[in-house]
């Protein structure tokens, strides 16, 4: 994600493409790139954190979370946490997605620092940067991200490693 003169972004588009897969170009504007990069992990963040409710709610009416990632996969509910993020590092139990929880809570608070320059409500987003604070606040801070169902599943009453249950 790059913005500035559109001359300079195609000179060092071949050095970006070494370092990166997927380049893009998102305006002229000194700025635009960040902008695009924190309501990117807006997106990822919410995603995490709703899909983690999602399964805790399947999990108390006793509904295996493999089926129900399965089921949300093929539906409407499809996202990066459910692709990606669950049957890589949370399913298995793994917790090692590579990414902390304090980065991610950083990131969202950029981007409600970002919005409230702007004057525009994020409703939902300052309810995820509140969760995410809430997971860097218990401690989370420098675990993997998506620990963040351990802690629903502990405010949830589910046994997990995390509450010792």
């Amino acid at each position: 994600m790059a913005s500035g003169e559109r001359a300079v972004f195609e000179k060092i588009k071949p050095v970006l493409e070494v370092i990166g897969r997927n380049i893009f170009y998102v305006g002229g504007q000194i700025g635009q790139g960040k902008v695009v990069k924190v309501a990117n992990n807006l997106l990822s963040a919410a995603a995490m954190a709703i899909t983690s409710e999602a399964v805790i709610l399947g999990q108390k009416a006793e509904i295996d979370p493999a089926v129900l990632i399965s089921v949300f996969n093929a539906s409407s509910g499809r996202n990066t946490a459910t692709t990606d993020k669950f049957p890589k590092a949370v399913l298995n139990r793994s917790f090692d997605y590579g990414f902390s929880s304090g980065l991610m809570y950083k990131d969202v608070k950029l981007c409600i620092e970002l919005a409230e320059e702007l004057q525009l409500p994020m409703w939902l987003g300052t309810s995820v940067m509140q969760f995410w604070k809430y997971i860097v606040t218990q401690g989370g801070g420098n675990r993997d991200f998506t620990t963040i169902v351990q802690y629903l599943e502990r405010m949830s009453g589910i046994p997990n490693e995390l509450s010792g249950e």
